[in-house]
């Protein structure tokens, strides 16, 4: 593999980073090669710069389009969590990303969007086929997350989609305890709405 002189950084990385498509170009045969620098991939250096042009010809040079860095994320995740271009989450996708892999910490790059509070970034996954069920490691759900930021439009999209409105968390927490929690009294009659189990108690009765 080559590498940058000075730091010892694999020129993969350093020109996916630089968005040097050129040098990427004469690495073709180094591009499939899991280099990675500090836990990171140039697949997830092009992703989170929203380099367009470097994404493509890394997934369609043979790049490994579900590396995980050091904290368990993809590109794909990258990709939500620094809000870039709605291209690039596209290309990842069409080029066969996992779109319900998880990280370190159980989220999916649905429960990121969700997070943050990504509407159409979550729509775009949801009908692409990303399951609005895995919980984070805590056994909380996209759905859960919803609720308890209140985000109405968010929590009647993941229902819309198959989202289990009474499933629970590790404490036995619903999506309705998160809503009731913080106040969110619009979300706790849209959750009653669409069947949540009122009854429900969790661990802590």
């Amino acid at each position: 593999a080559a590498y940058c002189r000075k730091k010892d950084i694999p020129m993969v990385c350093a020109a996916a980073w630089l968005n040097n498509l050129r040098v990427l170009e004469g690495l073709v045969e180094q591009v499939n090669n899991e280099q990675m620098v500090a836990g990171y991939g140039p697949l997830h250096f092009a992703a989170a710069l929203g380099n367009l042009d470097i994404v493509e010809f890394l997934l369609e040079n043979g790049v490994d389009k579900n590396l995980r860095d050091k904290d368990g994320n993809t590109a794909l995740m990258w990709v939500i969590a620094s809000d870039k271009k709605t291209e690039i989450m596209e290309a990842l996708v069409d080029h066969g990303a996992s779109l319900n892999a998880q990280n370190f910490a159980g989220e999916t790059a649905l429960s990121i969007a969700v997070k943050f509070g990504l509407t159409e970034k979550v729509r775009y996954l949801l009908n692409s086929g990303a399951s609005p069920n895995t919980a984070n490691l805590e056994g909380s759900s996209p759905l859960h997350i919803a609720s308890g930021r209140g985000d109405e439009e968010m929590m009647m999209l993941l229902i819309r989609y198959g989202a289990h409105v009474n499933a629970t968390d590790d404490e036995g927490d619903s999506a309705l305890h998160y809503a009731v929690r913080e106040g969110h009294l619009n979300a706790v009659r849209l959750l009653c709405k669409c069947g949540a189990n009122v009854a429900h108690k969790n661990d802590d009765g």
